[in-house]
Parts: structure tokens; sequence; C-alpha cells
């Protein structure tokens, strides 16, 4: 009738956790041997998709910034804060780096409050991408809804005494 999820929340009890959406987001470029790159070339027009990528990043941060102060959900058990990062990068080859790079894709991690779409941010994310003037393709490819649980107070209960008799709480 129940589940214990065991995830970091500061020793503290909670009954509501986020959902997520996981977004492939990829720039393309051309592969020019080195020497033959144009300079100097505004970032937006640069053939090369891993430059293209490192503005994308940046305008990402700006706005994971922003998310979890907007996207922050109060409920009876405290407080929900979304949040977001980078977790992979791949673009070029090690052993070949005399040419720019023609792929670039980041995996973001973009983490959604109970009863939010989790692809309700995705038209957020298009849009701060377009704002930089570098195209990109975003592509979703994990989603998980986060809950809040109902009936839970038997549990939390339970919990919470276990945590006081060894001392935890």
């Amino acid at each position: 009738d129940y589940a214990l999820v065991a995830e970091c929340t500061s020793f503290c009890t909670t009954w509501a956790q986020c959902g997520c959406v996981y977004f492939q987001i990829t720039t393309r470029g051309k592969g020019i041997y080195t020497p033959f790159i144009p300079r100097p070339t505004p970032r937006g027009e640069s053939p090369n998709a891993v430059v293209q990528m490192a503005a994308v990043i940046q305008a990402l941060e700006k706005w994971s910034d922003e998310y979890i102060e907007r996207g922050s959900v109060e409920f009876e058990g405290g407080t929900i804060r979304p949040n977001s990062t980078i977790g992979a990068i791949r673009g070029g080859v090690p052993y070949q780096i005399a040419n720019s790079v023609g792929k670039c894709s980041i995996y973001f991690d973009v983490r959604i409050p109970p009863g939010k779409d989790p692809l309700s941010v995705q038209p957020e994310i298009e849009r701060v991408i377009r704002d930089t003037g570098i195209k990109a393709e975003v592509r979703p490819y994990m989603t998980r809804r986060g809950y809040e649980a109902r009936g839970h107070e038997p549990l939390v209960e339970s919990t919470n005494t276990a945590m006081v008799a060894k001392g935890v709480a």
C-alpha cells in the first residue's frame, strides 16, 4: 500500500517529488580544416558546432537560475525547488581535431514540479535557444511526471517516529 523512496531530502520526510524531462539539444556545423576556418566569425555563424553550443549552454544556465526560482512550489510538506543541469556533452573526435566540429549535442535534465506536464518547458527552452541566434534541435527523449502522495499520513507518522527513536530527527 505504500512505497518508500530513499532519495536525498536532507534527512527530511516528504511525500512529493519532482518529475523530469531529458532533452538532447544538438547544434550543427561544418567540418572545415583549421587553416581555412574564416576569422573573425560571429559566434552565431561559426562553422564549429561546439562553439555554437557554448552560447546555448550559457543561455540555458541563465534560464536554469531563473527557472528554479519561478518554478518553486509550496505544498504542505515544504517547498519543491525544481532544478536543471547539463549532464553530458558530445562533439568532435579527440584524435581528429584538425577540423571544426560538424555536430555537438548536450543532454539536459530539467526537473518538473508535481502537477505540471513535463513537456511544458520545451517551448521555453526552444525560445531561450532561439534568442541566442543559434539554430539547434531540441528533442525530448525521456519524461517522468512529478507527484504528491495522498493518504500518506500513516506512513509519514511511522517514519518520523522511527527517525526520532533512532536519534536521526
